[in-house]
C-alpha cells in the first residue's frame, strides 16, 4: 500500500510539531522542514505526494516557492498562512496553490482538505493497484470518487 508522503514547510516549530504529531496519526508520512532552501532541496531529491505551505517564511516568501514548484513539477500545495485577506488567497491561487486555509488550523479540516486534493492527484489514482485506499478511520474510492471520513463525524 502506497503511504502518502507529505512535505510541511512551516517555520514556527510549535505549529509544525502539532500538525506532523495530528497527520502522523491519520496515517501520513509528513516530513517538516523550516526555511523555503530545505523545502526546494527536499522536492528536489524525495517525491512527495502534497505540500504544507506556510507564506511567511525566514528566508523567502512562500508565493516565490510556490509558484516556482508549480512551474516545475504537478504537486498538490495547500497553503497556510495567519493572512485572512483575500489578496493574500487571490495571490496564491494565481501561483498555483491548490488550497488555502487561515491559520489558526483545524486539524480535522486539514486532513480532510489533504484527502480532496489527493483525490485530484493522478499520480496517487495510478500508484495504487486497488481502486480503495484507506488509512485509519479515512477511506478513497477512487472509481466511485467518494472519500469517507468516518472519524470527523464522531465526538
Amino acid at each position: 500500500m502506497h503511504t502518502v508522503k507529505i512535505l510541511l514547510i512551516e517555520d514556527d516549530e510549535m505549529a509544525s510539531e502539532l500538525i506532523c504529531e495530528f497527520l502522523k496519526t491519520c496515517g501520513f508520512d509528513i516530513k517538516p522542514v523550516f526555511t523555503v532552501a530545505d523545502g526546494i532541496f527536499h522536492i528536489n531529491t524525495q517525491d512527495y505526494d502534497l505540500v504544507l505551505l506556510d507564506i511567511n517564511l525566514p528566508d523567502f516568501n512562500g508565493f516565490e516557492i510556490l509558484k516556482s514548484i508549480k512551474n516545475r513539477i504537478s504537486l498538490p500545495i495547500i497553503v497556510t498562512s495567519a493572512y485572512s485577506d483575500t489578496k493574500y488567497k487571490i495571490s496564491a491561487f494565481k501561483y498555483g496553490a491548490s488550497d488555502y486555509m487561515v491559520k489558526p488550523l483545524d486539524l480535522e479540516e486539514l486532513e480532510a482538505r489533504i484527502w480532496v486534493q489527493l483525490g485530484k492527484n493522478s499520480e496517487i489514482r495510478t500508484n495504487e493497484e486497488k481502486s480503495v485506499f484507506q488509512i485509519k478511520n479515512s477511506t478513497i474510492y477512487f472509481k466511485d470518487k467518494i472519500i469517507k471520513l468516518d472519524h470527523i463525524f464522531q465526538r
